[in-house]
């Protein structure tokens, strides 16, 4: 059975003169404004005020269990606008609580099958022929997830829970400056979480999976300059977890591709800047856990966080990140069973990456100023009552910073007052045999270099 809401929120270009939106009240449709092509724009989405606490999205309770949303109707917020004279300006704000959520939940006596998928869960774009602005303002709790649970007493139980990408901005600007910002102080959730519960003699396998967490992308053409910021001083929580139980076997993986991911592009004249000022505390994370006769456990962030600045032509590219608060970039995999235990946790490429570059005159700077706490870490545990157990934990990189320039100056400079802590940790305990290895290639990385 599924359920759904049928209240919802479209916005036109015809009442963008109240610039501030209606809230949504749904358990379905999410809220949509469509800014379609005028001379210019400036619209306010507000999903919510204070004090109030909305939802939207799907839910599915049968077996099998399909929960999807990929589109308005479903559950997206969707903020689109195209200025073809003048400037785009637009803004998300949320002051109260809104959810979206895909929630399957499956039971079943002969096997039950669980699949939650959130294509994207917020989506701003806009384009400007003099600039684009975008702003997601975000004071209250603010979530995206899926959710998948499936229980069976026989045969074998399956949960997949996947997010897309969580928050999406794409700012392009054909003349002037474009700029995709995002400001937390509330409470912003990404979360994707699998369970699967096999009983009797069934297995369990669970899976849970995020591509991008948030995504902030602008592009300025012909003279302008291109910015992605985040600024946050609230929570955010950016988190795959992935757990299976099961009798004869259990297989949990969860994965985070890529946690923020922001991308300043400038073809012509500009600055490109890509900037975290983080002063409250950034999770991402990916966990695993399986328990079972056999279990298996794997936990991998692919790229913590990703910051990419890039002029082609002329100017300064910069990729910043200010933190006096917490940022923990974790894979933490568990694995308990009888005859074989067995747990893998990766920080697959970076924990954090930063890449500053310049292709025609002017400065590059991949720079870190820490006075907080970074920890960037990949934990695996195993045990095996009766047979073998193995464990390994991973740190590929744990920061990386490079800087090209083909004239100017290129730096990569890393400042810490604060506490960083690269780690990875392995633990196998097994009654046959028993083997962890943990390994950090490399701590931290940087690259400068001039070509010109």
């Amino acid at each position: 059975m599924r359920s759904s809401g049928r209240s919802a929120l479209v916005l036109s270009a015809s009442i963008l003169a109240l610039a501030v939106a209606t809230p949504v009240s749904a358990s379905g449709p999410g809220a949509s404004q469509t800014n379609g092509a005028q001379a210019d724009v400036d619209a306010t989405l507000t999903i919510s005020n204070i004090g109030d606490d909305f939802e939207s999205g799907d839910t599915d309770v049968a077996n099998p269990a399909n929960a999807v949303v990929n589109d308005f109707l479903t559950g997206q917020v969707i903020q689109t606008g195209s200025a073809t004279v003048f400037d785009l300006d637009m803004e998300i704000l949320n002051e109260g609580e809104f959810n979206i959520a895909a929630i399957a939940s499956a039971s079943g006596g002969l096997g039950a099958d669980a699949s939650a998928d959130v294509t994207a869960g917020i989506i701003q774009q806009g384009t400007g022929a003099t600039g684009a602005a975008l702003v997601i303002d975000n004071s209250g709790p603010l979530g995206v997830a899926a959710s998948a649970f499936a229980s069976a007493s026989s045969i074998n139980a399956f949960a997949d829970a996947y997010i897309g990408t969580g928050i999406d901005q794409d700012a392009v600007a054909t003349s002037g400056d474009a700029s995709a910002a995002l400001v937390n102080s509330g409470a912003l959730a990404i979360t994707a979480d699998a369970v699967a519960l096999g009983a009797a003699i069934p297995s369990g396998d669970a899976s849970a999976a995020i591509g991008v967490g948030i995504s902030q992308d602008a592009a300025a053409s012909n003279v302008g300059n291109a910015s992605a910021l985040l600024t946050n001083s609230g929570a955010i929580d950016i988190t795959a977890d992935a757990s299976a139980i099961g009798v004869s076997s259990a297989d949990a993986e969860a994965d985070v591709n890529v946690g923020i991911d922001q991308y300043a592009f400038v073809d012509g004249t500009g600055n490109a800047l890509a900037s975290i000022d983080n002063t409250g505390v950034v999770t991402i994370a990916a966990a695993a856990n399986a328990d079972a006769n056999d279990a298996d456990a794997s936990a991998s962030v692919d790229t913590g966080i990703d910051q990419f600045a890039y002029v082609l032509g002329e100017g300064d590219a910069s990729a910043l990140l200010a933190n006096s608060g917490t940022i923990a970039i974790t894979a933490n995999a568990s694995a308990a069973g009888a005859s074989d235990a067995s747990a893998d946790a990766e920080i697959d490429s970076q924990g954090v990456y930063q890449s500053a570059s310049v292709n025609g005159t002017g400065n590059a700077l991949a720079s870190i100023d820490n006075s907080g706490v970074i920890t960037i870490a990949a934990a695996a545990n195993a045990v095996a009552t009766t047979g073998d157990a193995s464990a390994s934990a991973t740190v590929d990189s744990g920061i990386a910073q490079y800087a090209y320039a083909d004239t100017g100056n290129a730096s990569a400079l890393l400042t810490n007052s604060g506490t960083i802590a690269i780690v990875a940790d392995a633990s196998a305990a097994g009654a046959t045999s028993a083997d962890a290895e943990a390994d950090v290639y490399y701590g931290i990385e940087q690259e400068a270099q001039v070509n010109g």
